[in-house]
């Protein structure tokens, strides 16, 4: 890892462990405050200390069960004396034994009542079912919040989860320290004023970023403004006007509930029309998740008013959880390819769940209105009912999950017809990249890509979808790249085994293709050897014959030159014996490369050595051509097994060539180093001249073929045969008005 990432690293944790420290005091100061409730008696209810009760309880606990007008009454009294404060009623109730009457009287709708409600021992099933499901809720929310600062603060969506999660964590664990003591109201109210703003952060960054940055900083400040002042205003009257205190403590809840059914709604229209299929992937699982912890709830909330079915804020809380959940798992893992049975499959089942649910409340609230409440709640009714309901259920879900399945999962391809058209068209080629060029097409037009490419990945690609490799038992061939679809829908299951098989019988083809490639490599290579040595034979026999004439040519040309006195005659003869040479030096040249090389002893020999020597061979000359030599070679190079006379030859070969390429001055340089794909060393002579021109690069080993005048074309042909028999290899690189590239490969030995 880099310093850069080591130090990342390092804050990533300490910012983790400072928010996790601030998490932990927060729990721990909510558990130690609520657990003198276990010890000592309570007055059966919770309330805030203005008096205000609120609808958190057990349906055991004695409030409820005397009838308190929980939502929306407010005590005024207490046994005939005026209310004192919800802090002086807890330390009241806890000096009295359990089961001891007191007289509230609570004032709703402008009208008092009086209620008698006896004190309680709460028992650890009335507390973790009340206050024990609100502190695992915060816990939950906290542990969702530092994963996702943890695994993915690069992400704005992760830290708009990161604050959202804590801050539902705040309400939660901040609820229960007042409740629980009557004491810091401004805690909680200010947790549950920064929440709709917590949840508009969310819903303008996820699962795609919403306005522009300066729009929704101006949106966020806006509402952070507006809810300071609404917290204000509420302090203000908290004592002095209960009532109206306790409606605008409501109005946080109210904004958060809006920007929730926003979310909801936003979500599902990424989800259909998004361009980015990762975006729809991303908002239909968190559109599960949401579906799930925001409707079940919701459909519960409507039957019990429908029922009249006494709730609990305690029991909603406990399905919020499966919201962040699916947030954390699409920020996350957003690729993961179970993502659409995820969807597919919570969708459903919530869509179900939740029209049996209502569809049950209904039946008994018709059954309650049009015939009788006795005769409907009978025992044999409800069984029956029930039993109707269960059976139901099965046939209602399939059919909502395959209306769901044709809205949005429905794949038209056929996949058996696609691969029996491609297995018959593959069978028929023979060229790499032609099959590639013929299965990106077939893929691309089967599920109406905007692209897909089969070789080797391009890393300027950064909106493939699917990479999936091309693999012949171990070896890999390439990969087969699929970008998005031109309708942006994601990818469904079917469409990915279509790719799998598809890259399994590319991998066939393409092996295929290498091994016919191959075999007319080793032919064309046994036909040039075969060719080569048939014209060794052949001018072995001519020059055989030629030399020895040339021999008298030239020895009677040098005595009639020594002889004559005549000036045009001596320079004639001085031609003749010029051109003599020369023809010489060529036959000597066509005979070493013709004749079998004579086994010199191969040895270990260190590249750099050698381009060392080879710079200091050319120091000369490369001075009075003005043209600066370049060495570059790596502090650590294995040895390469290679006869050192041929292999400096060949590398002086190339560089008088690139020498004789800068007539007026350049750069000549030679790199060394090791080749990261395979066991071999390469070797790079590259100058700054004029190129070689590109109808004549794919003929510059070609033998006797040259277009520089009185040269043999024979240097680069000898230097390609001395290194395959080395078993090594050359290849112009590059080539143009830059300059050229030779490049030399070696095979590398391992250390002694």
């Amino acid at each position: 890892m880099s310093s850069a990432g080591v130090k990342a690293a390092h804050g990533r944790f300490w910012v983790t462990g400072l928010c996790a420290s601030i998490a932990l005091g927060l729990l721990l100061a909510a558990a130690v405050i609520s657990r003198p409730l276990l010890d000592q008696p309570f007055p059966g209810f919770v309330l805030w200390e203005n008096g205000v009760l609120v609808q958190l309880h057990s349906p055991t606990w004695s409030g409820p069960r005397a009838g308190l007008p929980l939502q929306g009454g407010r005590i005024v009294s207490v046994d005939g004396r005026p209310f004192a404060g919800g802090a002086a009623l807890l330390a009241q109730t806890a000096s009295l034994p359990a089961g001891t009457p007191v007289v509230y009287g609570v004032r709703e709708h402008g009208e008092t009542h009086n209620y008698s409600v006896a004190t309680m021992q709460l028992s650890w099933r009335g507390y973790l079912t009340t206050f024990g499901s609100y502190l695992a809720t915060g816990i939950f929310f906290f542990l969702i919040a530092l994963t996702a600062l943890h695994l993915r603060p690069d992400h704005r969506a992760s830290r708009a989860l990161a604050m959202l999660a804590a801050s539902i964590a705040s309400v939660c664990v901040l609820a229960v320290q007042y409740l629980a003591s009557c004491r810091f109201v401004a805690l909680p109210l200010a947790a549950e004023a920064a929440l709709p703003i917590a949840a508009l952060h969310f819903a303008l960054v996820f699962p795609v970023e919403r306005l522009t940055r300066r729009t929704r900083v101006r949106a966020l400040a806006g509402l952070a403004s507006f809810h300071g002042l609404l917290l204000a205003l509420t302090l203000l009257l908290f004592d002095g006007a209960p009532e109206w205190a306790a409606r605008l403590a409501l109005i946080p809840n109210a904004t958060t509930s809006l920007i929730a059914i926003a979310v909801v709604a936003g979500l599902a229209q990424t989800f259909v029309s998004a361009r980015s299929p990762n975006a729809r992937l991303q908002a239909g699982i968190v559109l599960a998740g949401a579906s799930a912890a925001f409707l079940l709830p919701a459909v519960a909330l409507l039957a019990s008013i429908m029922l009249g079915w006494p709730i609990s804020f305690s029991g909603i809380v406990a399905p919020l959880s499966i919201f962040p959940l699916s947030v954390l798992y699409a920020v996350v893992r957003h690729n993961l390819l179970g993502a659409e049975r995820f969807i597919r499959l919570a969708v459903g089942y919530t869509f179900a769940t939740s029209a049996v649910v209502l569809g049950y409340a209904t039946v008994v609230w018709t059954l309650n209105r049009s015939i009788s409440s006795a005769a409907s709640m009978e025992p044999a009714s409800g069984f029956a009912l029930l039993i109707a309901m269960a059976i139901s259920f099965e046939p209602l879900r399939q059919r909502i999950q395959i209306a769901l399945d044709r809205s949005f999962f429905q794949s038209k391809v056929d996949p058996e017809r696609v691969l029996k058209e491609s297995s018959y068209e593959l069978a028929t080629l023979s060229d790499v990249n032609e099959i590639s060029q013929r299965l990106a097409n077939r893929l691309r037009q089967a599920l109406t890509l905007e692209w897909a490419e089969v070789g080797v990945p391009d890393p300027s690609r950064k909106d493939a979808q699917i990479v999936e490799p091309i693999r012949f038992r171990e070896e890999v061939l390439g990969s087969l790249a699929c970008g998005p679809k031109q309708s942006a829908a994601p990818f469904s299951s079917r469409e990915r085994d279509l790719i799998r098989s598809l890259a399994g019988q590319a991998a066939v083809a393409l092996r295929n293709a290498h091994s016919i490639r191959e075999l007319a490599e080793a032919q064309a290579e046994m036909l040039r050897t075969e060719h080569l040595t048939a014209i060794g034979e052949f001018a072995g026999a001519v020059i055989h014959g030629i030399r020895g004439p040339l021999a008298g040519i030239r020895a009677a040309s040098q005595i009639a030159h020594e002889q004559t006195r005549e000036p045009q005659i001596a320079d004639t003869l001085q031609s003749v014996l010029s051109e003599a040479d020369r023809l010489d030096e060529r036959i000597r040249t066509l005979l070493e490369f013709s004749r079998r090389p004579e086994p010199e002893p191969a040895s270990r020999l260190d590249l750099r050595n050698v381009v060392r020597a080879l710079r200091d061979a050319l120091a000369a000359r490369a001075q009075s051509q003005a043209v600066e030599i370049v060495i570059e070679t790596p502090s650590e190079l294995p040895q390469v097994h290679a006869r050192a006379t041929s292999l400096e030859h060949c590398l002086l070969e190339l560089a008088e060539n690139a020498l004789a390429a800068m007539p007026e001055g350049g750069r000549l340089r030679i790199e060394v180093g090791v080749v990261e794909s395979g066991p071999r060393v390469f070797t790079r002579v590259s100058d700054t001249g004029n190129g070689i021109a590109p109808g004549v690069q794919a003929r510059v080993f070609e033998l006797f073929y040259t277009t520089r005048a009185g040269h043999s074309g024979m240097g680069l042909a000898t230097v390609k045969k001395n290194l395959q028999q080395m078993g090594g290899s050359i290849e112009l690189e590059t080539s143009g008005p830059g300059g050229t590239c030779f490049r030399v490969e070696l095979p590398r030995l391992e250390p002694a």
